[in-house]
């Protein structure tokens, strides 16, 4: 029996992310809602207000997330406001706010799941190191710190991982990847 779930998000490239860690057991469909998202809390608490919000529009069993960069120099930066902080600074504004300090960073996800009366969260975290300046060309389905972090154990950045190689080790995988086993195993 295969299973189905609705990923309720905005962003494209996540979804297949999120879509191919769990394929081929459960179908993921794809939906976009608008959330108010307050980006003076943790990833946990956004994440779990936008599968509250979600919820309440699609009124069906559902998976949100939300992804958060830590730049150890900076204790909660960028953090869960790590888009706004892109898109006001860019690449090099990033870089340049770690000259000199120490290059260690992290992604975090956080993904939760809701039927409207059961909540489970999941997360996974994947760390590396900062480059001195972003790494190849901006693919219109990469997202833009991973020009910029080279996971540990590796050399190359994560913007130049195939998706099969990103979800072996990275944080989104991580967190997809135990919902999968809950899921299934419920």
């Amino acid at each position: 029996m295969v299973l189905s779930i609705l990923f309720v998000s905005g962003n494209e490239y996540k979804f297949h992310e999120v879509a191919s860690v769990l394929a081929p057991e459960i179908v993921v469909s794809l939906a976009d809602c608008d959330f108010f998202e307050d980006s003076e809390q943790s990833i946990e608490v956004i994440a779990k207000e936008k599968a509250r919000q979600a919820f309440e529009k699609f009124k069906c069993p559902l998976i949100v997330e939300d992804t958060g960069v830590f730049f150890e120099a900076f204790p909660n930066f960028p953090g869960a406001m790590a888009k706004r902080i892109y898109n006001a600074i860019g690449q090099e504004g990033l870089l340049k706010l770690v000259e000199g300090k120490s290059r260690r960073a992290f992604f975090e996800t956080v993904l939760v799941f809701t039927d409207g009366k059961k909540t489970k969260v999941f997360s996974g975290k994947s760390f590396g190191s900062l480059l001195d300046k972003p790494a190849g060309p901006h693919e219109r389905f990469k997202l833009g710190y991973e020009r910029l972090i080279v996971p540990d154990g590796f050399s190359k950045p994560l913007s130049s991982f195939s998706m099969e190689e990103k979800n072996s080790i990275s944080h989104r995988a991580k967190a997809v990847n135990g919902f999968k086993k809950w899921f299934l195993d419920r």
